[in-house]
Protein backbone atom coordinates (compact mmCIF):
# COMPACT_ATOMS: atom_id res chain seq x y z
CA UNK A 1 0.00 0.00 0.00
CA UNK A 2 3.10 2.25 1.21
CA UNK A 3 5.02 1.78 -2.22
CA UNK A 4 2.30 1.36 -4.45
CA UNK A 5 0.89 5.12 -2.91
CA UNK A 6 4.79 6.27 -3.06
CA UNK A 7 4.80 5.17 -6.93
CA UNK A 8 1.12 6.27 -7.93
CA UNK A 9 1.36 9.53 -6.19
CA UNK A 10 5.25 10.98 -5.40
CA UNK A 11 6.36 11.21 -1.93
CA UNK A 12 4.50 14.23 -0.44
CA UNK A 13 1.41 12.91 -1.24
CA UNK A 14 1.47 9.65 0.30
CA UNK A 15 3.06 11.21 2.86
CA UNK A 16 0.18 13.79 3.84
CA UNK A 17 -2.41 10.51 3.36
CA UNK A 18 -0.30 8.37 5.83
CA UNK A 19 -0.58 11.23 8.21
CA UNK A 20 -3.97 11.92 8.15
CA UNK A 21 -4.49 8.36 8.70
CA UNK A 22 -2.41 7.56 11.29
CA UNK A 23 -1.70 11.08 13.28
CA UNK A 24 -4.66 10.75 15.66
CA UNK A 25 -4.56 6.87 16.48
CA UNK A 26 -0.57 7.17 17.20
CA UNK A 27 -1.15 10.66 19.05
CA UNK A 28 -3.56 8.60 21.35
CA UNK A 29 -0.93 5.93 21.56
CA UNK A 30 1.78 8.36 22.85
CA UNK A 31 -0.45 10.03 25.06
CA UNK A 32 -1.31 6.92 27.04
CA UNK A 33 2.53 6.13 27.19
CA UNK A 34 3.37 9.56 28.20
CA UNK A 35 0.29 9.66 31.00
CA UNK A 36 0.92 11.19 34.22
CA UNK A 37 4.23 13.00 33.65
CA UNK A 38 4.50 16.20 35.06
CA UNK A 39 4.43 17.88 31.61
CA UNK A 40 1.33 17.74 29.26
CA UNK A 41 2.95 18.40 25.76
CA UNK A 42 4.90 16.21 23.83
CA UNK A 43 2.74 13.44 22.53
CA UNK A 44 3.06 15.20 19.76
CA UNK A 45 6.75 15.25 19.33
CA UNK A 46 6.43 11.90 19.77
CA UNK A 47 4.72 11.35 16.97
CA UNK A 48 6.45 13.31 14.84
CA UNK A 49 9.80 12.10 15.51
CA UNK A 50 8.31 8.30 14.58
CA UNK A 51 6.97 9.79 10.95
CA UNK A 52 10.27 11.45 10.40
CA UNK A 53 12.26 8.10 11.29
CA UNK A 54 10.05 5.94 9.21
CA UNK A 55 10.14 7.84 6.15
CA UNK A 56 13.41 8.51 6.63
CA UNK A 57 13.87 4.44 6.52
CA UNK A 58 11.16 4.35 3.43
CA UNK A 59 13.41 6.76 1.74
CA UNK A 60 16.62 4.77 2.35
CA UNK A 61 14.74 1.32 1.32
CA UNK A 62 14.87 -0.13 5.01
CA UNK A 63 11.50 -1.60 4.16
CA UNK A 64 10.35 -3.95 1.27
CA UNK A 65 7.21 -3.58 -1.10
CA UNK A 66 5.43 -5.72 0.98
CA UNK A 67 4.17 -3.88 3.76
CA UNK A 68 0.20 -3.91 4.15
CA UNK A 69 -1.77 -1.72 6.12
CA UNK A 70 -1.32 -3.82 9.42
CA UNK A 71 2.32 -3.42 8.79
CA UNK A 72 2.31 0.00 8.65
CA UNK A 73 0.11 0.07 11.74
CA UNK A 74 2.43 -2.06 13.81
CA UNK A 75 5.65 -0.18 12.72
CA UNK A 76 4.32 3.42 12.88
CA UNK A 77 2.95 2.36 16.92
CA UNK A 78 6.17 0.58 17.61
CA UNK A 79 8.43 3.63 16.65
CA UNK A 80 5.88 6.20 18.48
CA UNK A 81 5.99 3.89 21.59
CA UNK A 82 10.15 4.45 21.55
CA UNK A 83 10.05 8.11 21.07
CA UNK A 84 7.74 8.03 23.62
CA UNK A 85 9.31 6.37 26.19
CA UNK A 86 12.94 7.65 24.96
CA UNK A 87 10.92 11.35 26.45
CA UNK A 88 10.27 10.09 29.52
CA UNK A 89 13.53 9.00 29.72
CA UNK A 90 15.20 11.85 28.79
CA UNK A 91 12.47 14.25 31.10
CA UNK A 92 13.85 12.11 34.31
CA UNK A 93 17.12 12.56 34.01
CA UNK A 94 19.04 14.52 36.55
CA UNK A 95 19.55 17.90 34.71
CA UNK A 96 15.97 18.40 33.38
CA UNK A 97 14.89 17.73 36.67
CA UNK A 98 13.71 14.29 37.41
CA UNK A 99 10.47 14.52 36.00
CA UNK A 100 9.59 17.52 38.48
CA UNK A 101 9.47 20.10 36.18
CA UNK A 102 6.38 22.21 35.62
CA UNK A 103 4.70 23.61 32.78
CA UNK A 104 3.68 27.33 32.69
CA UNK A 105 -0.11 26.44 33.28
CA UNK A 106 0.50 24.33 35.88
CA UNK A 107 2.18 27.48 38.18
CA UNK A 108 0.23 30.25 36.83
CA UNK A 109 -2.09 30.11 40.04
CA UNK A 110 0.69 31.19 41.75
CA UNK A 111 0.93 35.07 41.11
CA UNK A 112 2.57 37.59 39.30
CA UNK A 113 6.29 35.48 38.39
CA UNK A 114 4.65 33.84 35.31
CA UNK A 115 3.95 36.14 32.36
CA UNK A 116 1.33 35.08 29.86
CA UNK A 117 1.47 37.37 26.74
CA UNK A 118 -2.03 35.57 25.57
CA UNK A 119 -3.52 37.19 28.85
CA UNK A 120 -1.79 40.42 28.55
CA UNK A 121 -2.87 41.63 25.10
CA UNK A 122 -6.52 41.29 25.26
CA UNK A 123 -6.17 44.60 27.53
CA UNK A 124 -4.63 46.47 24.87
CA UNK A 125 -5.43 48.24 21.40
CA UNK A 126 -4.39 46.76 17.98
CA UNK A 127 -2.40 49.97 17.67
CA UNK A 128 -1.20 50.02 21.48
CA UNK A 129 -0.39 46.25 20.79
CA UNK A 130 1.89 46.85 17.94
CA UNK A 131 4.01 49.68 19.64
CA UNK A 132 3.99 47.38 22.49
CA UNK A 133 5.19 44.54 20.71
CA UNK A 134 7.87 46.29 18.55
CA UNK A 135 9.26 47.62 21.82
CA UNK A 136 9.59 43.90 23.11
CA UNK A 137 11.17 42.64 20.48
CA UNK A 138 14.02 45.81 20.70
CA UNK A 139 14.62 44.07 24.36
CA UNK A 140 15.89 40.38 22.49
CA UNK A 141 18.92 39.99 20.41
CA UNK A 142 18.60 38.51 17.28
CA UNK A 143 18.97 34.63 18.29
CA UNK A 144 16.01 35.49 21.09
CA UNK A 145 14.12 37.63 18.71
CA UNK A 146 14.11 35.02 16.00
CA UNK A 147 13.08 32.26 18.46
CA UNK A 148 10.25 34.79 19.80
CA UNK A 149 8.80 35.18 16.23
CA UNK A 150 9.04 31.44 15.36
CA UNK A 151 6.80 30.48 18.97
CA UNK A 152 4.06 33.70 17.87
CA UNK A 153 4.24 32.05 14.14
CA UNK A 154 3.28 28.72 15.97
CA UNK A 155 6.46 26.54 16.04
CA UNK A 156 6.49 23.91 18.85
CA UNK A 157 10.31 23.79 20.29
CA UNK A 158 10.76 20.84 18.56
CA UNK A 159 10.53 22.79 15.42
CA UNK A 160 12.69 25.41 16.25
CA UNK A 161 15.26 23.41 17.38
CA UNK A 162 15.27 21.76 13.83
CA UNK A 163 15.31 24.77 11.53
CA UNK A 164 18.45 26.07 13.95
CA UNK A 165 19.79 23.37 14.52
CA UNK A 166 20.42 23.29 18.13
CA UNK A 167 19.62 21.45 20.88
CA UNK A 168 15.84 21.45 22.71
CA UNK A 169 17.19 22.74 25.63
CA UNK A 170 19.27 25.70 24.50
CA UNK A 171 15.24 26.44 22.67
CA UNK A 172 13.77 25.86 26.24
CA UNK A 173 16.41 28.41 27.65
CA UNK A 174 15.91 30.91 25.48
CA UNK A 175 12.01 30.78 26.05
CA UNK A 176 12.35 30.83 29.52
CA UNK A 177 14.92 34.25 28.95
CA UNK A 178 12.43 35.54 26.22
CA UNK A 179 9.35 35.09 28.66
CA UNK A 180 11.32 36.67 31.63
CA UNK A 181 12.72 39.80 29.42
CA UNK A 182 9.34 40.52 28.47
CA UNK A 183 7.31 40.03 31.63
CA UNK A 184 10.00 42.55 33.19
CA UNK A 185 8.78 45.14 30.01
CA UNK A 186 5.23 44.04 31.32
CA UNK A 187 5.34 45.21 34.29
CA UNK A 188 7.52 48.37 34.19
CA UNK A 189 4.88 49.04 31.72
CA UNK A 190 1.40 48.58 33.24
Amino acid sequence: LLFQLLQQQGDEQSAQQIWQRYFPRLLGLAKKVLEGRALPAGAEDSVQEAFLQFFNSVHSGKYDQRLTRDDLWRILSMITVQKARKQLARESTQKRGRGTVKSESQVSHLGSGNFRLDEAITTMSTAEWDLTFAEMLERLNAPLREVALMRLAGYTNMQIKESLVCSLRSIERKVQIIRTTWQEYYTENE
